[in-house]
């Protein structure tokens, strides 16, 4: 009879499931609602963590519930801890010529 061995586990780790995070902050006292009110900001804000990167919301309830972002969200940053997205800002700022039209002011090479 031929040796099965079961598949290894993948170096990768998963982010934890949005239901154990929100289980985790009611076994420390909190809910998604009362911990955005008490750092002042909107009743829904620490929701969006959940579904999406929010670096300062993730930062919030991994400071609740004694535990690091990275460890919650691993998908989420690099083996140093620092996060793997950035922040949606404004487009690049366009420098308008004479004539009206606009031009990119960062250009790549020379024209």
């Amino acid at each position: 009879m031929p040796n099965r061995r079961a598949p290894k586990k993948s170096a990768v780790r998963e982010d934890w499931h949005p239901a154990i995070v929100v289980a985790r902050l009611r076994m420390a006292g909190w809910s998604l609602r009362s911990l955005s009110v008490r750092h002042g900001l909107t009743h829904s804000t620490l929701q969006k963590a959940n579904s999406q990167p929010y670096p300062h919301a993730e930062r919030i309830i991994a400071r609740a519930i004694g535990v690091k972002p990275q460890d919650i969200w691993p998908s989420r940053y690099d083996a140093n801890g620092r996060a793997l997205h950035r922040r949606r800002g404004p487009k690049p700022k366009t420098q308008s010529t004479h004539n009206g039209a606009a031009r990119n002011v960062c250009r790549a090479g020379a024209e």
